[in-house]
């Protein structure tokens, strides 16, 4: 017999198995395996072929240049605003709401899906 492991989504049963359910899926079971796999294959397939991840960079660059996105440092006013924004919040003027994660959670996508809450309208 397979060994049990204990999961409790973020998003919650009900919502997981209706989307297992949409998603024709005969279980909730093999939606979850499915996206391990899906989430395995694609990790180790970026790195056994680091062309395909450069490849998907590149991609990515040229969608911001087609949008006109682009990466810039910030200048001295916007640096002025931003750290008098940090400061507010530290001082309590702004509301803000602390975060209990960590910048290697952020960038981490398995991680990452803790910290997102689930759209309503899906």
């Amino acid at each position: 017999m397979a060994e049990l492991i204990a999961f409790r989504p973020h998003m919650g049963v009900e919502r997981l198995k209706a989307l297992a359910k949409k998603m024709d899926y005969p279980n909730v079971s093999r939606f979850i395996e499915d996206a391990i796999l899906e989430k395995v294959h694609r990790e180790i397939h970026s790195k056994n072929h680091p062309e395909v991840q450069k490849l998907g960079d590149e991609i990515g660059k040229l969608v911001m240049k087609h949008l006109g996105i682009r990466w810039t440092k910030p200048g001295s006013k916007l640096d002025k605003e931003l750290r008098k924004e940090a400061e507010d919040m530290g001082s309590g003027k702004i509301k803000s709401y602390r975060w209990k994660g960590s910048l290697d959670q952020l960038f981490d996508d398995a991680k990452h899906h803790r910290y997102v809450t689930p759209r309503k309208n899906r």
